[in-house]
């Protein structure tokens, strides 16, 4: 096994641990929320808190709920004590579940209403309980460690696929690249990997790597989410790559070079999300 190549790496720009939670969380409650409620997400998606989702989707892509007795651990902090649903609260859940898998969101919509900012009532909450912050970005803490591990984990591979050593996923480890990258697996599902962005990093192919982060993980499945997605992903793509503005002329004509490469899915993606790509 052969020691990494720095010169080849995206040099890892480290966050001071002091401020690590911080800045995670954040740039977490800038694009997720901090919803005090159970509300329905841009899919239908029963969720809580900075996107906490109540449901999980199967192979067969039809969501389930989760667990009660976990979700309740959640909502109250202690698993030994969790909120109990009521049979109408459950019943509410089951439904808005059914409405999701048949795509009937405004149907679900209207079982759980959406998080309205600037609009949000008590009447909107149609569950027992509210969430205070703390609750909110403890919730937040066990999901976001899982896309942590799985981006660190990704990075092992291709670090050891290439016979480099180890000790690459540990200079990534706390850097703001592993930040943008956890959060777009927090958004997409930990369980979906992005090995072009991973290659990209390992390579040191900034312009690369924006383009996946920034370009490449919103597909059209996103629907109405879309618009606010992107703008999602340009954060984490400068959290990664570093603002475009302090890059060097030959990472802006790389990247020119893969938009032109890929000017049909550009411009698809251009019309899907008006305004949002920051150049021409």
């Amino acid at each position: 096994m052969t020691d990494p190549q720095p010169g080849r790496m995206l040099p890892p720009v480290p966050i001071p641990p002091a401020t690590y939670d911080q800045v995670v969380w954040t740039h977490l409650k800038a694009f997720e929320g901090a919803v005090d409620r159970i509300y329905t997400d841009g899919k239908g998606i029963p969720t809580m808190g900075a996107g906490n989702a109540l449901a999980v989707i199967g192979q067969d892509r039809s969501w389930s709920l989760r667990p009660a007795a976990e979700i309740g651990g959640e909502i109250r902090g202690d698993p030994l004590r969790p909120y109990r649903f009521s049979a109408e609260e459950w019943q509410r859940l089951t439904l808005c579940l059914q409405a999701l898998n048949q795509g009937a969101l405004h149907q679900a919509q209207a079982l759980i209403p959406p998080f309205a900012p600037g609009h949000e009532t008590p009447a909107l909450n149609r569950f027992g309980f509210t969430l205070d912050e703390s609750r909110i970005q403890a919730q937040t803490k066990a999901k976001w460690s899982a896309a942590r591990r799985a981006v660190l984990g990704d990075i092992l591979a291709e670090a050891l696929r290439r016979d480099w050593s180890k000790d690459v996923t540990e200079a990534y480890a706390g850097s703001y690249q592993e930040v943008g990258l956890a959060s777009v697996r927090y958004n997409i599902g930990v369980g979906r990997a992005t090995p072009k962005a991973t290659a990209a990093l390992l390579d040191g192919d900034r312009a690369a790597l924006w383009y996946e982060i920034a370009c490449n993980t919103n597909p059209p499945s996103n629907g109405t989410s879309r618009d606010g997605i992107a703008r999602r992903r340009l954060a984490e793509a400068r959290l990664a790559c570093g603002d475009l503005a302090g890059w060097g002329p030959a990472d802006h004509a790389a990247l020119q070079r893969i938009m032109a490469a890929n000017a049909e899915q550009v411009a698809a993606y251009r019309r899907a999300v008006p305004g949002v790509l920051p150049f021409p």
